[in-house]
């Protein structure tokens, strides 16, 4: 019988993914999405420390402050004290507690990222917004007026050049690059492909030019593979959690090994198991709690003495 459905071809990506392996997730919220996941499996991951990032030049922005080549632009608005190179979620009352927040986050940050084996790099639009004051790419617009900034598409050699400049902070790490599935209807569906188009075609240029870069087809697995609407949450643009689920295992299969996978899959069973609130009593619950951290501990322990 045929199938009812094009399956996506999954590369096998020269990664070697296992619970030794350190991961720095970056990008739009689907980066969010499968490092959340990979966390639950036992995994080291650090996730967006300093919030969602959404264009690639704001990603090297963002890896450039962390290396100290280059400084947060904060400013005052109605809203406290902000950063054009950070989410919201740093708002605060005065530059010096925005910028001590910043410097915490960027120690959590070096802490993980100056380790990171892998970075699973996730591009969610090649539109992006320029400060009018000095031309340069914000991250985040905090719902300041638009006649502050200009916006554009960045073209593919900017994308390409801002991709292999990211990857030139880490020599010794491995890049995987995704485009995001998540659809930018605001900028309407013609818009929102030409933005995907532009990912798509610099990365590929990236991978094809680097042994150490390698791409994973998340953007083609949802759009094309799991092209129906009982994919998709009410907004039909997000994709629901199985969705997102057979995304992760799929990324997990390309990275992985048998024997990662199914430690992945016990840890993360403990794990949902350990957040479970159907114990009636306190003290078995936290009991269970604890056996629960102290299986996933030997299990990770177990699967890193055999590498």
């Amino acid at each position: 019988m045929s199938e009812f459905r094009i399956k996506t071809e999954i590369p096998r990506l020269d990664v070697a993914l296992n619970h030794k392996t350190v991961v720095g997730c970056v990008g739009s919220c689907f980066a969010q999405e499968i490092g959340t996941r990979m966390r639950e499996g036992g995994f080291e991951v650090g996730v967006n420390p300093h919030g969602i990032l959404f264009n690639p030049i704001s990603i090297l922005h963002y890896f450039q402050m962390l290396s100290g080549v280059r400084t947060a632009r904060m400013l005052k608005s109605e809203k406290g004290w902000l950063s054009l190179d950070h989410h919201g979620m740093l708002a605060s009352d005065s530059e010096a507690e925005l910028s001590e927040k910043i410097t915490v986050l960027n120690n959590v940050a070096n802490g993980i990222f100056a380790r990171t084996d892998v970075f699973l790099i996730t591009l969610g639009t090649a539109h992006v917004w320029q400060w009018n004051d000095d031309s340069t790419v914000v991250a985040n617009c905090h719902k300041i007026p638009a006649n502050h900034f200009t916006r554009r598409l960045a073209s593919i050699e900017e994308i390409v050049k801002a991709l292999q400049d990211c990857m030139d902070l880490f020599p010794t790490a491995r890049f995987v690059f995704t485009v995001s599935p998540i659809r930018y209807t605001r900028d309407t569906l013609v818009g929102s492909n030409r933005s995907k188009a532009r990912l798509l075609e610099a990365v590929h240029t990236v991978v094809e030019s680097s042994s150490k870069a390698f791409y994973f087809p998340a953007y083609e697995i949802v759009v094309d593979e799991l092209r129906d609407y009982r994919f998709y949450k009410d907004d039909m643009v997000h994709p629901t959690d199985l969705a997102v689920e057979y995304v992760y295992q799929q990324f997990l299969s390309s990275v992985g090994d048998t024997q990662t996978l199914g430690v992945a899959s016990d840890i993360r069973r403990l794990s949902r198991a350990m957040h479970h609130r159907g114990l009636t009593s306190l003290t078995s619950a936290a009991e269970a709690q604890e056996k629960a951290k102290l299986e996933i501990a030997r299990k990770i322990e177990e699967e890193r003495s055999k590498r």
